[in-house]
């Protein structure tokens, strides 16, 4: 495995192994054996960039420094926590199958930064219907009992309160959020999981090739806080 985990955002989420398995702490504790140049310094990237994720995700600073240090220890190849810190290690479930009557929505481990597939009530309706209903439900984020699992949401659940407005126009889905969209800033990990999640998301649709993010209407808007310029996201993109 990669000493950088956040690289495996660009795997197929449905071909990762259980987030923080045993099988990816005995890969990094392997390769932290056999190295003769460790990067300390690439779990330490880790532990913050989880840590400001959670905090995004809305969680207190106390749990989300507590994910951290779970990261940190996979990172860096321990098996277990400490004894003391048994009770607030967290392990994530694997991706989910999606059945009959049901869609995918994609998460984020906070162990090492994977992306993991849980599925939602598929209600039916229209195409656009239905896009509306994904849309919302990504931004929802995870459940209660998910985020007790170390699942975190890229963007704040409650900023589902502040959309606006979801449309099918042509092969394109346009979501836009009202003027109290207001989700803080994003890092770069941040907005590689956000585009990678979109598109795994969107291709459970045939017709949609690309989805389009706007507060207001104004594009430029709703990317600044990702400190990124107005763009469409292209479900095909690799």
């Amino acid at each position: 495995m990669s000493n950088r985990p956040w690289l495996f955002l660009l795997v197929p989420v449905l071909m990762l192994p259980a987030c923080g398995s045993q099988e990816s702490v005995d890969a990094r504790a392997e390769a932290a054996v056999s190295s003769t140049q460790p990067e300390p310094a690439d779990c330490g990237d880790l532990w913050q960039q989880v840590r400001e994720l959670a905090v995004a995700s809305g969680l207190p600073d106390g749990t989300a420094r507590r994910k951290a240090d779970d990261a940190r220890w996979t990172c860096e190849g321990l098996d277990d926590p400490s004894p003391e810190d048994a009770d607030i290690a967290s392990r994530c479930p694997a991706s989910e199958e999606q059945g009959i009557g049901e869609f995918l929505v994609y998460v984020t481990c906070a162990d090492d930064l994977s992306t993991v597939a849980v599925t939602r009530s598929d209600v039916g309706g229209t195409p656009e219907e239905r896009i509306e209903q994904v849309i919302t439900a990504y931004v929802q984020g995870p459940t209660t009992s998910e985020q007790s699992n170390g699942l975190l949401g890229v963007l704040p659940g409650s900023e589902s309160k502040n959309l606006r407005q979801i449309a099918l126009t042509g092969d394109a889905v346009d979501v836009d959020f009202s003027r109290e969209y207001a989700p803080g800033s994003f890092s770069s990990t941040q907005l590689t999981m956000f585009e990678e999640q979109l598109r795994l998301l969107m291709r459970q649709f045939d017709n949609v090739s690309r989805a389009q993010f706007s507060v207001e209407g104004d594009c430029e808007r709703f990317w600044r806080p990702w400190q990124s310029g107005c763009h469409a996201i292209e479900v095909s993109a690799e």
